[in-house]
């Protein structure tokens, strides 16, 4: 309990799988969008069995209503779509026409494919995400290339990714020296979406050398076969994201590393040759 309430999990859990939810319906409603007439030669009753819905679900989802003599409440005080878009009876086909969607903008059509997504073993329960594909390659040749996912920005559309929705924790690791900008946009990005938000633990590197020599260390672990999840994030110091309102929090795992402290040793030190004052 001590553990768990340092972890702030007795408030709330961390690492909760996401609701999986049918993408295909929603594939099949979106494509209602087109300029076209589409003919269902189906009756209004076979389909709504089909899509185990009532005729009031039916119309509430797709907004073609259906005479209220022929719905099925679903709790008894269901009443009529007061606007109704079309009328259909029992065994008539369902005709839709629809208008023209607004273009999807470029930015939003292209999504980038994350970088080593492809070497990402089916099934793996723990991800590396880094920025950039030069971070990724640093982790695929420290011998992390199973595990390891590079983007510049996370798009909440990634998470339709298998990779993604079998990975019950991600660990997302900043090199400081990196561009900051970049590793603002980054963080940001993971931050502002709670899918990933919520299964993700967050470190910081203070240089190329640090991050390599952590991806080494898994490395040796694993073939020690003494590799353990809770001891790694615990050696390493992962800790949770922060939400996007906390702009301090994020702002203090960017922060480039300090500079280091000038040498006060000197060739002419007396102590190099031993004299005594």
């Amino acid at each position: 309990m001590k553990h768990l309430s340092g972890k702030a999990w007795s408030k709330r859990e961390t690492h909760e799988p996401r609701f999986d939810q049918s993408g295909l319906f929603e594939k099949v409603l979106n494509g209602l969008g087109q300029k076209a007439t589409l003919t269902i030669d189906l009756p209004i009753e076979k389909l709504c069995h089909d899509l185990c819905f009532t005729p009031g679900t039916f119309s509430e989802v797709t907004g073609i209503a259906i005479p209220s003599k022929n719905r099925v409440p679903r709790s008894g005080t269901e009443t009529p779509s007061a606007s109704p878009t079309t009328a259909l009876s029992p065994g008539q086909p369902l005709v839709v026409a629809t208008s023209v969607p607004e273009p999807a903008s470029e930015s939003v059509a292209h999504v980038p494919n994350p970088y080593g997504l492809d070497s990402v073993r089916p099934g793996a329960k723990e991800l590396f995400l880094l920025r950039g594909s030069d971070n990724c390659e640093l982790a695929r040749h420290s011998g992390q290339h199973a595990r390891t996912v590079g983007i510049e920005t996370w798009h909440p559309g990634y998470m339709d990714q298998p990779a993604f929705k079998a990975a019950e924790r991600v660990w997302v690791v900043i090199n400081r020296s990196d561009d900051r900008q970049a590793n603002d946009r980054f963080l940001q990005s993971i931050a502002a979406d709670n899918s990933i938000r919520e299964r993700c633990l967050i470190a910081t590197v203070q240089s190329v050398s640090e991050m390599i020599d952590r991806f080494k260390w898994v490395l040796q672990q694993e073939c020690a076969q003494t590799f353990v999840v809770s001891i790694f994030e615990d050696v390493f110091q992962f800790k949770s994201v922060p939400l996007p309102a906390d702009t301090k929090g994020l702002a203090a795992l960017i922060e480039p590393p300090p500079a280091p402290e000038p040498t006060t040793d000197s060739p002419f030190d007396n102590q190099h040759f031993g004299w005594q004052r």
